[in-house]
Parts: structure tokens; sequence; C-alpha cells
């Protein structure tokens, strides 16, 4: 499941960023994609091990606090790891506003993937799941897969106000990712791991968080929110000829459509939006 997660990331994700990105920067979004590999063990072995060191031996008589503030090492060591990409001067010269997010979400994809098989590794160890067929962790694909855009979301938001020298970026992307995680330690501190209902929430909340993160990437990307924009393009109305934004909810079939019009208010089906049809 593991080989299957990564490939499907790296199809849709990474498929994504070299269809959109421009010939030029391809090369150099490769290297950041695969430097954000080894950047995920660079922030769990050489900053989150040694921070956990330290608060534990100083923290030791006071396990609620010390549980706290373990809820911080992955936002604060992962999304300074991924920055630390960024800023690499051959990566650093290449990036500009209007190619920003391309190297954010190659970014974010690298550390996914290397996240994952952190993860498999250790799900592979456990003789409670060591035994199972891999076919019993769809759980695990659908996490990881929304977990690669995530990290890329975190770091758009970081540099989207780092572009504007403006450093609280870097903590609305810490806050954020804090957040993502909050119900993985509220269901520790109130002993819940092991209850069915919390886990149903758990699985559903990486995906509503994602829906937030995706209309936050839209906001960035287009300055409001443009949630059908950013998923299917534009079109063009066959009923009123006006072009529109394509509709967040419509229903999809393999090469066509169903949606609505925002100016006619009439339904369709209509085939690729005007982006693919120029190509």
């Amino acid at each position: 499941m593991g080989i299957i997660t990564t490939l499907l990331s790296i199809g849709s994700i990474g498929g994504i960023i070299c269809k959109k990105s421009k010939g030029e920067d391809r090369e150099t979004l490769l290297m950041t994609f695969l430097l954000g590999i080894p950047g995920f063990f660079f922030a769990y072995y050489l900053l989150r091990l040694p921070l956990d060191f330290f608060l534990k031996n100083i923290l030791s008589n006071y396990a609620g606090t010390y549980v706290f503030f373990q809820s911080f090492y992955a936002p604060l060591t992962e999304e300074l790891s991924k920055l630390l990409v960024i800023v690499l001067p051959f990566i650093h010269r290449r990036t500009q506003k209007s190619n920003l997010h391309f190297f954010a979400f190659a970014t974010g994809l690298g550390f996914g993937v290397g996240e994952i098989w952190f993860l498999a590794n250790i799900v592979s160890q456990n003789p409670k799941t060591a035994t199972l067929p891999w076919y019993f962790f769809t759980g695990f694909l659908a996490e990881r897969f929304l977990v690669c855009f995530l990290h890329g979301s975190f770091v758009l938001v970081a540099l989207h106000y780092l572009l504007k020298n403006h450093y609280r970026g870097v903590l609305y992307a810490m806050l954020l990712h804090w957040l993502v995680n909050l119900p993985i330690f509220i269901g520790f501190l109130l002993s819940l791991t092991e209850n069915m209902f919390w886990q149903i929430f758990l699985s559903q909340w990486i995906f509503i968080f994602s829906f937030i993160m995706i209309s936050i990437t839209t906001i960035i990307l287009y300055g409001k929110l443009r949630l059908g924009y950013f998923l299917a393009g534009q079109a063009k109305c066959p009923e009123c000829a006006k072009i529109y934004d394509r509709p967040f909810l419509g229903v999809s079939l393999i090469n066509k459509r169903y949606e609505k019009c925002p100016h006619c208010k009439k339904w369709h089906w209509i085939g690729k939006s005007l982006k693919e049809e120029s190509r």
C-alpha cells in the first residue's frame, strides 16, 4: 500500500505540477521534490528527536505538560524543515510569485512521500498490523494522499506571506498544521484512541481540513474563493455563450460534466475546460 500511495500521490499531485508549470522550472521542481523526501527525515531525526529528548528531561514530572508540548513537535520541526528546502540558493533564485505554488507543492509532495515510507515501516513492524493483507490499508492510502497535499498547502501559506516580508506566515503554517493534528492529541489525552466513533471522526477530519486548505489555497492563488476554477478550470456555456468558472458541484463522467451555468442558470453537459481545448 505504501507503493500504491506513493505512485498515486506522485502521479496526481506531481502530474499536475508538471503539466501546469513552465518547462524551464521543471528540472528545479524535480530537485525540490527529491530534496523534500530526506527533508522529512531531517525534521524527525535531527530536529524532533533532540527536541523531545530535551523536553522529556525537564518535564519528566509533568506528564500533562509534556504531552501538550508534544503536539507542537510536527508543526514546528516539519514546517521549518520544508522551508529550508525552499531557501536553498539554486531553488530560491528560481522562485517568484507566479510559480511559488508549484515549488510549495513540490516540497510538500516530497516531504509527504518521505513520511509515507516512514509510517509504512512503523506499521509493518507492528505485530498487530504486520500480518494483515495490504488491501486492508485503504485508510492509510486516503490519509497519506491528502497529507501530501496538506504539506504543500502549509508551505504555500508560509511563502505567500514571506513574499511580502511578513514572517507571521510561518506561524500561520505552523498553526494550521497544529490544528490538523489536534484531534489526535485530544483522543490520546481522553483515552479515545480505541473508540470506534472517535476513529471515524478522525478519518473524516482529514477530509474536512483538506477542504479548508483547498479553499485557502484558491484564495491565495486567485484572490478569492474559486474552488470550481481551481479544480476544473473555465468553460463556455453552449446556451448563452458566456465564459464562466466551472462550478464546484456537478456530475462528472469520464470526459463530460453536467453542470450549471451561473449566467443563464441552465444545466448542460459540457466537455473539456477552455485551457484543455486550447492545448
